[in-house]
């Protein structure tokens, strides 16, 4: 939960000439092509409720995230990446709609929310599922925390027709077991591509203006209709959901003039997208680095609040894999944390992260974001399993205005010793030893990963070059 002052914005009304200005505003905002003069969830929300709309239904509206409430999620396929200065805006997202215009810095949270809401809006796209969910619990979260982490069980799964009903945990069909297996060659046919189409939303919000060129571009990408991104969900099954609900993302003056309902789509676009992207690389789930993907999905939700005459909204999510550990090894099972075991965790999350390089994905790491697992499922490891779970300030390099394609056409990965020193990993001191010397690290580097010329990675006298000619300024990564 999150501590301190917490602030939505003004929930008092104003009257006389400014109540007319902003009223006329919002009305006209509806009627922009940016939300559709024919999309009703955006256009509905009448310009005299839009302002007098309050937020005293929101503490009540997050209920829906407690524990042993159902939730009812519709896949969607997510926008691409955008948010970041590396990336474009996707079709029919300008710079301006990312920020509060003069007359929206006067509605509500609520009120922002309900007018914003064709942000996040559901709308039918060339694949459809639906999952029912119960939540287990609310892992990390709260009012005015951003995104929330939910723990839950799968009791309904339908893909594309297919219903299978959870009955005490156990599987009424035997479907799910074809649907738990993924081809390769089904990842690379729908590849990453997919989620560079916004398809009928973002053709939907540019109103009449017809498509774009980017749109005409990015569909053509698609000619084929293409399946799932994501593996299947098996009945009974635990699941982590990150919700990028705007209505629960923190305000006030720390936030700036930046709209919540927008920060939380680009949140959701990078993040949904580099999971995608990751998982038709096969970087995701058993043993890898990054947890199972299972996809991009709308949350439907309500409120209780009744100056909202159309209730019903959608938030953006994903659905990941639950992974059964936590920084301290909570999970049942024990290691001795001596060197050799911390060392042993230090490279195979160094290894794990060359692997996301070579696959044109790069991060920060920090250690907060590293989760240890004893256990595969209910199978005990021998070692570690080492995970990364923030990626919302992941970049794509394929998505990129001008892609660098750097370590992709390489056969192996970049070594690490070209990747890593004892400077980018201050921050896990103690995981290899404190009193190390930068000549210490290098020599377990090199001890561990092999010399430059190791069969395994790519020499970084060949990565590094390449990244020399072009500059780093250009190329997006981290000095």
């Amino acid at each position: 939960m999150v501590s301190g002052p917490f602030d939505y914005g003004p929930a008092t009304c104003h009257v006389g000439a400014d109540k007319r200005r902003v009223n006329n505003s919002i009305a006209a905002h509806s009627r922009t092509t940016r939300s559709g003069a024919d999309n009703p969830s955006a256009a509905s929300l009448g310009a005299e409720d839009a302002y007098l709309i309050s937020d005293g239904s929101i503490r009540e509206d997050f209920k829906q995230y407690n524990e042993g409430r159902k939730l009812v999620l519709r896949y969607q396929t997510p926008r691409r990446p955008y948010g970041l200065s590396e990336y474009p805006n996707p079709p029919g997202i300008e710079s301006d709609d990312k920020a509060l215009s003069k007359e929206e810095i006067e509605l509500t949270r609520t009120a922002l929310v309900y007018h914003d809401r064709y942000i996040s809006d559901h709308t039918p796209g060339p694949v459809e599922a639906k999952v029912d969910l119960t939540v287990v619990d609310n892992i990390s979260g709260g009012v005015g925390a951003g995104t929330q982490i939910l723990l839950c069980k799968v009791e309904d799964t339908q893909y594309d027709g297919d219903t299978e009903i959870c009955n005490n945990g156990k599987m009424q069909s035997d479907s799910s077991i074809r649907h738990f297996f993924n081809d390769t060659a089904r990842r690379v046919k729908q590849a990453c591509d997919a989620i560079l189409s916004p398809w009928r939303q973002d053709a939907e919000n540019a109103g009449d203006a017809g498509p774009s060129e980017d749109q005409k571009q990015e569909k053509s990408v698609l000619s084929e209709r293409p399946t799932l991104i994501g593996d299947r969900l098996v009945l009974g099954q635990l699941v982590v959901v990150k919700v990028y609900d705007a209505m629960f993302y923190p305000g006030g003056m720390h936030q700036g003039l930046w709209k919540a309902t927008s920060i939380a789509d680009q949140e959701h676009s990078r993040e949904a997208g580099t999971y995608s992207h990751l998982w038709t690389e096969n970087k995701t789930g058993k043993l890898q680095i990054t947890p199972q993907f299972y996809g991009s999905w709308a949350i439907e939700l309500t409120t209780v609040n009744q100056q909202v005459s159309q209730k019903k909204r959608f938030a953006r999510s994903i659905m990941i894999e639950h992974v059964k550990g936590r920084p301290e090894m909570a999970d049942g099972t024990e290691f001795i944390f001596d060197e050799d075991f911390r060392l042993g965790v230090l490279q195979r999350l160094i290894d794990g992260y060359v692997n996301l390089l070579h696959v044109g994905v790069w991060l920060r790491i920090d250690p907060e974001d590293v989760l240890l697992t004893g256990k595969d499922g209910d199978v005990l490891l021998d070692k570690p399993r080492v995970v990364l779970i923030d990626y919302v300030n992941a970049r794509i390099d394929s998505q990129f205005k001008k892609p660098n394609n750097i370590y992709q056409p390489w056969k192996m990965p970049p070594h690490p010793f070209g990747e890593f020193s004892m400077e980018k990993m201050i921050h896990f001191s103690g995981w290899y030893n404190h009193l190390w010397t930068t000549h210490h690290f290098d020599r377990w580097m090199k001890q561990v990963f092999g010399q430059l010329d190791d069969p395994r990675y790519t020499s970084p006298m060949v990565s590094k070059a390449f990244i020399d000619e072009i500059g780093t300024e250009d190329t997006g990564l981290p000095a």
